[in-house]
């Protein structure tokens, strides 16, 4: 939220104090993060504690399956019927493009880590200023870490967005700089860095130490 309301103010006042629709092209794009993040969360949760290596024809039946799931529970809603279907074929190309990458490519955010931590929520980080704290909470999508648990890479999935390091320097990029505070501070792991993982274009974009694992 801090950096929603960093890079635009009045859409943050939109979405979130005036609880605004937000659709897309006649989509539910909330909806669409949502079902997303729960396959993804749900498969990776799965790989790690499977006790063999999972392969990607059984995780892609796995996410598939789960996707249905989810998709039966509540669909996308929509104008179009037509817009709908696109998108969850869209959705669904998605996910086995993921899996492709990180499954037969061997292609993850960092080589050398796994993914550990799913959809973990923190509360009362406390940022110290001058004259008061501030207190943080939320939600890490997934956080990948080294062979000993001793590292960390921070990941959030987005939609379509990649990382822009001018955000960092210009102040409006918040969401992975805190998080690896969160990492630090909850878990007592050493962070790596942050990366954004686009999903639509299957790829990951952020900053980590050049020298990864020191």
């Amino acid at each position: 939220w801090l950096e929603e309301y960093a890079e635009c103010p009045y859409r943050f006042f939109a979405d979130r104090l005036l609880k605004l629709e937000t659709q897309t092209e006649g989509v539910d794009i909330k909806r669409r993060g949502t079902i997303l993040h729960d396959v993804l969360e749900h498969f990776f949760t799965f790989q790690r504690d499977s006790k063999k290596e999972v392969s990607f024809e059984e995780a892609k039946k796995y996410c598939l399956t789960k996707f249905d799931e989810l998709w039966n529970e509540e669909p996308l809603s929509g104008d179009r019927f037509y817009k709908i279907e696109l998108e969850r074929k869209k959705m669904q190309d998605m996910m086995i493009q993921i899996l492709r990458l990180e499954l037969i490519e061997k292609k993850p955010p960092i080589t050398g880590l796994r993914p550990a931590h799913f959809e973990f929520e923190f509360q009362d980080v406390v940022l110290k200023g001058e004259e008061k704290e501030i207190k943080l909470r939320g939600k890490i999508d997934r956080i990948d870490v080294d062979p000993k648990a001793k590292y960390a890479l921070i990941i959030d999935y987005k939609y379509g967005k990649m990382f822009k390091p001018g955000a960092l320097t210009n102040g409006t990029s918040l969401q992975l700089p805190l998080y690896l505070i969160a990492v630090r501070e909850k878990l007592g792991l050493k962070p790596l860095g942050g990366h954004l993982y686009s999903l639509l274009k299957g790829a990951s974009s952020g900053f980590h130490h050049k020298d990864n694992m020191m």
